[in-house]
């Protein structure tokens, strides 16, 4: 399992980041050193991206559940304000 620090003792730790970009394909354009958890606003498709342990910019889901039982999950924007209160508390 992988995981990042994201604070100590309400401290920040660095290289969590925010990014804005136009398009999907902007992501490998991202800087590579930022740490798995860091957040990529992409504006044309309204969808934020999270960085994997893997380096990899997956799309930030929510789960729901389907008819058929299985868990699905479905993409939906959050603010930024509210992503930064998760970092916070």
């Amino acid at each position: 399992m992988a995981y990042n620090l994201i604070s100590t003792n309400g401290d920040i730790q660095y290289n969590i980041n925010e990014y804005v970009v136009d398009e999907f394909n902007d992501l490998k354009k991202l800087p590579s050193n930022c740490k798995m958890g860091s957040i990529a606003y992409c504006i044309i498709d309204g969808n934020y991206y999270v960085k994997n342990s893997k380096g990899e910019w997956k799309p930030k889901t929510s789960p729901s559940s389907s008819s058929s039982g299985n868990t699905t999950a479905s993409i939906r924007a959050i603010p930024m304000a509210d992503i930064r209160a998760l970092y916070n508390n």
